[in-house]
C-alpha cells in the first residue's frame, strides 16, 4: 500500500480517495462538540454563523483537512524535508487527522492548524529571502494575533514563534520591536472596540485562559485517547531517529524546520498538561508534527514488508478507534 501511495499517477489517486473513504465512513457524519470544552468568544460567534446540518459540516472538515494536506506537502516538497519527491506527509496527516471521531466536528483545533502551518511557511521562508526578514516579521505577528481569537490556547504559540523564528535569524532591537508592534497593535485594536461596546467580560475571557494542570485521575480518564496516538508517536519517534542519524547530510535550513516540528510536538506536550479542559481537542494538534516524522519513518524504512505491515496496522487502529470512541461520544 505504501508503495502504491508513494507513485504520482492516476491509479495512486484513486486508491488514496477509497483508502480515506474506508478510513471515514465509520465516523459519518461525523460529531458536533466534545465535552467540557472551552472556546473564545470569537469563535462561539464564527461556529453559531457556521450551524449546518452534521453532513454539510463532515463535508467542510474534510475540505479544510485535504488544504492542509496539500499545504504540508508543499511545504516538504518546497524545502526537502522529507528529502525525496512523495506525497506520504500529506497522507499521514490526513490519516492522522481522522482517528478520532471528533476530528470530523468544527472545531478550533481545524484553524489553529492551519494558522501554524501558514506560520511555518513564513519562518521557513527567512531564508530563502533575507532582504524581507522585516516583512516576514510583520507578517508573522499578524498570523499569530488570530491564534488567541480562534483558540482559548492560542497564546502558547507566541511561546512556538519566539524559539523557532530563533532558529533562522538572529534577533536584534528592531527585529524584536517589529514582531511585537504586529502582534500588540491588531490586539489593542481588538480589545478597544470590545470595551467601547461593553463587552469587558470577553474581553476578560479572550486575554486570559486559566490553566488547569493535568492530575493522576484526569490523565487516568483520557487514557483512552493515549492509546491510539501512542502507536503513531513510537513510529514518528523512530522516524526522528533517522533523521536524526542523517543530520549531517541534511542541508541547514531543513535542520532548522526538522527542530521547528519538534518544537512544536514540545509545546502542544505543554499545552495537553496545562489545558485539560479542551484535552480531547488539543490531542488532536499531534496530527501535524507527526506526519512530517510518520512520512520520513515509512518514506526511508528499507525493510518494505515490514513498512507494509506497519502501515496496515495504522491503518486497523485508525477503524478501531473510531468505531470504539463513537460509543462513548
Amino acid at each position: 500500500m505504501i508503495s502504491i501511495l508513494q507513485k504520482r499517477d492516476l491509479f495512486s489517486i484513486l486508491f488514496l480517495a477509497i483508502l480515506l473513504f474506508a478510513t471515514r465512513v465509520a465516523v459519518f457524519p461525523g460529531l458536533h462538540t466534545l465535552p467540557a470544552i472551552q472556546v473564545t468568544p470569537f469563535y462561539q460567534w464564527l461556529s453559531g454563523i457556521m450551524d449546518f446540518p452534521d453532513a454539510v459540516n463532515f463535508i467542510i472538515v474534510n475540505l479544510l483537512l485535504i488544504a492542509h494536506a496539500v499545504l504540508i506537502n508543499l511545504l516538504c516538497a518546497t524545502h526537502g524535508i522529507i528529502q525525496s519527491k512523495t506525497w506520504l506527509p500529506g497522507i499521514m496527516y490526513l490519516l492522522l487527522a481522522g482517528i478520532f471521531p471528533w476530528q470530523y466536528a468544527l472545531q478550533p483545533h481545524l484553524f489553529t492548524t492551519l494558522l501554524l502551518l501558514l506560520t511555518i511557511y513564513k519562518i521557513s521562508n527567512f531564508y530563502e529571502a533575507e532582504l524581507q526578514i522585516e516583512k516576514k516579521l510583520m507578517d508573522i505577528g499578524f498570523i499569530f494575533c488570530f491564534f488567541p481569537l480562534v483558540s482559548v490556547e492560542g497564546w502558547y504559540f507566541l511561546i512556538f514563534i519566539a524559539l523557532t523564528i530563533s532558529f533562522f535569524i538572529f534577533y536584534d532591537i528592531n527585529k524584536i520591536f517589529l514582531l511585537l508592534m504586529s502582534i500588540v497593535v491588531p490586539i489593542i485594536l481588538f480589545a478597544s472596540v470590545t470595551y467601547v461596546f461593553g463587552n469587558g467580560k470577553m474581553l476578560n475571557q479572550f486575554l486570559i485562559a486559566p490553566i488547569q494542570n493535568m492530575d493522576i485521575p484526569h490523565l487516568m480518564s483520557n487514557r483512552i485517547v493515549f492509546g491510539p496516538l501512542s502507536y503513531p508517536a513510537i513510529l514518528g519517534g523512530f522516524g526522528a531517529l533517522m533523521m536524526q542519524n542523517r543530520i549531517g547530510s541534511i542541508p541547514s535550513k531543513v535542520r532548522k524546520i526538522y527542530y521547528t516540528f519538534f518544537t512544536l510536538i514540545v509545546l502542544e506536550v505543554l499545552i495537553l498538561v496545562l489545558r485539560k479542559n479542551n484535552f480531547n481537542s488539543n490531542a488532536t494538534l499531534f496530527a501535524l508534527p507527526l506526519s512530517i516524522f510518520v512520512a520520513y519513518f515509512f518514506n526511508h524504512l528499507k525493510t518494505k514488508w515490514l513498512g507494509e505491515v506497519l502501515f496496515a496496522v495504522f491503518l486497523v487502529l485508525i477503524l478501531f478507534t473510531q468505531l470504539v470512541l463513537s460509543k462513548f461520544a
